[in-house]
């Protein structure tokens, strides 16, 4: 059943922030709700970071409502400064019909959202159980057990606290982009729900309500004249392009990522929108695009590279338009004129990327090694048939974008299909080069990871995808008058809106005695069944969670365990608020691992006779042992980080082992309490 309530106040979460501050400061609603969500999540960041250096503590219930007095602040401060203004503008008034568009916006975004969820997730509440998550779900369990909610000093370990059970060398805590763990925490609270479902339903409300907000603003932007009822529809494109956000939830679950990619769009919207507004709303806007890039930058920093990428070909484009448009390009002549600022202007923003390259805050991102994928000419075939980067081919939307791109070429709108371009070579550069130094300064904002990439190049396609949408009306125009049908124009676009959703939404399917066609919609689907599964044979079942849910009642939050996190306990921390020693699926290696850490792994069974595991146990404070797998070749093949060798400690623990008392079992699931 559809959460409705945690979807009620994740809508509140992340979005009641950023329309307090941008309330009435745009000309177009649309501005407000698509700036909302990143705005929200700064504020929270922001507050968050403030709260810990003057010593408040705050929880996730708490946050809140701080940040909307926050935020009423902010408000109350950008319209002091609007009124010291001589050019202060007056108060939008939205009528109905501005609203109108959203609605429509928001309804099939919805609707798309749903199908999708509904057919991957056999209950809301289940977990994606990827190696990045393991760290994600720990981070949002570890903000709701925390009192600081700071940026700054994050592990898996908690939140500003003490990181004397951290076994690593060098990982003791540090910054880390919180900007989509924070709401997550938040909804989770507020909704007094757990963690599968706040996530689920917060990953829903950016992928199906934030998104294609965010896209209806920006193609309004790319396309001023258009029609905004048009807009509202055509924005669904969004969802139809695999890469984005279906990779990112489906195929490789990255969700701090996947957030970034649905606040993109808002922040490249309002840089387009500031750019061309000359009245009195453009400070205002220059102001939200500003706060959004912040938001952006503290869910995934790569979202300022993906919008970077969009925006460079329109930079040197507006640029070189208005020096064609000054008296100065009168001495030189206009084309000329254009050609060297438009010339200058990307050796500028060039130096500008290498420059960043070469920061030491980026190096441990640039430098990241992602093995090919793909050959070159195969991987610029996929980008063609819309098959990045390694899901099954969506010719329609294929046709779609080609016939866009083509249309934007006859209209002389050509930056559009330069970023598309750029987003080409970054993905084949990133899916088919070696380890070479142009990869690295071309895709090393992303892991040079080609699913990434792939994300980015299927937002640098929405324009082109919506220009090849309004191709699609004519046809379903024409097809209509040719066989005396009605034509009128909210029948025409309904038709292709659900020409859209078919496609989506077409399942695989054979032709019989001919081939079995794959569709992407199917196996999105089913590679996030894959990942959400919970019986018999996935990391983490329905029995371990039921174990981890009685062990936690004996143990309580905060007892130390020991455990092996290749058997499924490395979500623990997650699914069952335990105090795990090793929460994490890997570096587990000699040169990383302390050495008490070391010891306990390899050695913790002989804590009866061993001085100094003994003392490595009580320096820790360790009172239970957990072990969810007694099957060692399925550690091995869900994990192949998993040295058998290296657990020997805790692997040997049993009833007759001297020091331990079985306290609860169930099948091979057992957990012992360490005794004197």
């Amino acid at each position: 059943m559809f959460p409705l309530t945690a979807f009620l106040i994740a809508l509140a979460v992340l979005y009641l922030p950023g329309c307090i501050i941008w309330n009435n400061r745009f000309d177009n609603p649309a501005a407000t709700a698509a700036a909302a969500p990143p705005t929200s999540i700064f504020a929270y960041v922001l507050v968050g970071i403030l709260c810990s250096k003057l010593h408040i503590a705050i929880s996730a219930i708490s946050i809140f409502p701080f940040t909307v007095l926050f935020s009423i602040g902010i408000s109350l401060f950008f319209l002091i400064i609007s009124k010291t203004r001589k050019t202060n503008p007056s108060i939008a008034k939205p009528n109905g019909q501005d609203f109108l568009p959203l609605l429509i916006c928001i309804g099939t975004g919805f609707v798309f959202a749903y199908w999708f969820f509904s057919h991957s997730l056999a209950d809301w509440s289940h977990l994606t159980q990827s190696e990045d998550n393991i760290r994600h779900y720990a981070y949002v369990r570890s903000l709701l057990n925390s009192t600081d909610w700071s940026t700054l000093n994050v592990s898996m370990y908690g939140i500003g606290v003490s990181q004397s059970l951290n076994p690593y060398l060098s990982q003791i805590g540090g910054f880390y982009p919180l900007g989509w763990h924070i709401p997550s925490a938040i909804t989770c609270a507020l909704a007094a729900t757990s963690i599968g479902i706040g996530t689920n339903v917060v990953n829903f409300t950016l992928i199906g309500i934030s998104l294609p907000l965010g896209s209806y603003y920006l193609i309004s932007q790319v396309f001023p004249n258009e029609s905004k009822l048009r807009v509202a529809t055509g924005a669904i494109v969004s969802l139809v392009l695999p890469a984005s956000p279906w990779v990112l939830l489906a195929v490789w679950p990255l969700f701090p990522n996947l957030a970034t990619m649905c606040l993109v769009p808002a922040a490249a919207a309002l840089f387009i929108d500031a750019t061309t507004d000359s009245s009195a709303y453009r400070s205002t806007k220059i102001a939200s695009f500003i706060l959004c890039c912040g938001g952006i930058s503290v869910t995934q920093p790569n979202g300022i590279f993906v919008c970077a990428v969009f925006l460079i070909p329109y930079t040197v484009w507006i640029c070189s338009k208005y020096a064609g448009e000054r008296q100065f390009a009168n001495i030189l002549g206009k084309d000329k004129t254009k050609l060297i600022v438009g010339s200058a202007a990307s050796l500028s923003i060039s130096l500008i990327w290498l420059f960043i390259y070469k920061l030491p805050p980026f190096q441990g991102v640039v430098s990241y090694y992602w093995s090919p994928i793909s050959t070159i000419w195969q991987a610029m075939v996929d980008c063609l048939i819309t098959a990045y980067p390694i899901q099954p081919a969506n010719i329609f939307v294929a046709l779609l974008c080609g016939a866009g791109a083509l249309l934007l070429l006859r209209k002389k709108l050509f930056w559009p299909v330069i970023s598309c371009s750029l987003a080409v070579i970054l993905y084949v550069v990133a899916a088919a080069f070696g380890d070479n130094i142009i990869k690295h300064v071309l895709a090393g904002f992303w892991y040079t990871d080609p699913y990434r990439v792939a994300a980015m190049l299927a937002f640098c396609c929405i324009p082109i995808a919506y220009s090849g949408f309004t191709l699609l009306l004519v046809a379903v125009k024409a097809i209509a008058d040719r066989l005396d049908m009605p034509s009128r124009s909210h029948i025409v676009t309904i038709a292709a809106v659900l020409a859209l959703f078919i496609v989506f939404a077409l399942p695989s399917f054979a032709v019989r005695g001919i081939a079995e066609i794959t569709t992407p919609y199917s196996t999105m689907t089913a590679n996030m069944r894959g990942f959400t599964r919970v019986e018999e044979g996935a990391i983490l079942t329905d029995l371990k969670i039921e174990f981890l849910k009685k062990v936690a009642a004996i143990t309580g939050p905060d007892a130390v365990i020991a455990n092996i996190p290749y058997d499924g306990s490395c979500f623990a921390k997650g699914v069952a608020n335990l105090n795990l020693l090793f929460c994490n699926d890997e570096n587990y290696s000699e040169s990383t691992t302390s050495n008490w850490a070391i010891d306990l792994r390899s050695n913790l069974c002989n804590y009866a006779s061993s001085n100094s595991t003994r003392e490595n146990v009580h320096g820790k404070n360790v009172q239970y042992v957990l072990s969810l797998e007694a099957d060692t070749k399925n550690l091995k093949l869900w994990y192949p980080a998993f040295e058998q060798s290296n657990w020997t400690g805790i692997l040997s623990v049993t009833n007759s082992t001297p020091g331990f008392e079985l306290i609860l079992q169930k099948g091979d699931m057992a957990l012992y309490k360490i005794t004197e």
